[in-house]
């Protein structure tokens, strides 16, 4: 059975009906490619959810989950997908500086997306998550061969992995990323997540008996404190 981390039921959960309105407004503004109204919806939601976590999770990566799920129906072109994309990016970049603290705990975190991934900003809401709890998270985006990641963590010798999955046909290139991770560094953990999880996967995962999936953000900071402790 795959190691899953699941977040109690707290704010961060469950936004509340001020929130869900905020995100709808943002959602239009995102499609409609508005950036100073995004910019001015995510102030809107900091007043009533002052959570980073909250932030990402119920705000951003639920709109960029809405803006996939219109692509699919085709009732928005390609070039509004990577527009809405480019643009929370942007504003994940606006709010790093203030959410990042300066110390660091001495851990490291290499995150990357699964190879042949064209999606990087789920991997990268992770990174920054880890971040925002002083770790030091070496962010390797999309499209990296998986020799050159192996090369790069032997570099850094990270004390964690992360993957992201969004595309469920790549499930294969995940178990060979896999593999290849965990004969390399026996003894380095790997979290994985992704929004392909939601079609199935796990079974690929329960064969790894150092893997654990990590559902949405709250589970990550939930894994992040738990590692903490542990400490």
């Amino acid at each position: 059975m795959v190691k899953t981390v699941l977040a109690e039921t707290t704010f961060v959960d469950t936004p509340s009906e001020d929130l869900k309105r905020i995100r709808e407004r943002f959602l239009r503004a995102l499609i409609g490619g508005d950036r100073t109204r995004c910019a001015g919806l995510v102030r809107e939601f900091q007043e009533i959810s002052p959570s980073p976590v909250a932030l990402y999770e119920h705000l951003f990566k639920a709109a960029l989950y809405e803006v996939g799920t219109l692509w699919e129906k085709n009732l928005i072109s390609v070039a509004t997908e990577h527009l809405s994309t480019a643009l929370v990016e942007a504003l994940m970049n606006e709010q790093y500086d203030r959410l990042v603290p300066d110390q660091r705990n001495g851990r490291t975190l290499v995150a990357a997306a699964v190879e042949d991934e064209k999606h990087q900003v789920g991997i990268k809401m992770v990174a920054d998550v880890f971040a925002m709890h002083g770790w030091d998270s070496r962010f390797l985006g999309a499209g990296i061969p998986t020799g050159e990641l192996l090369r790069y963590a032997e570099t850094v010798q990270p004390e964690l992995i992360a993957l992201s999955l969004s595309v469920y046909f790549h499930i294969p290139k995940l178990e060979d990323m896999l593999r290849r991770i965990t004969a390399t560094f026996p003894r380095v953990p790997v979290v994985v997540g992704g929004q392909a999880f939601l079609h199935g996967g796990h079974e690929v995962l329960a064969r790894y008996p150092d893997i654990t999936y990590l559902p949405d953000l709250s589970a990550v900071e939930l894994f992040i404190v738990s590692a903490g402790r542990e400490e």
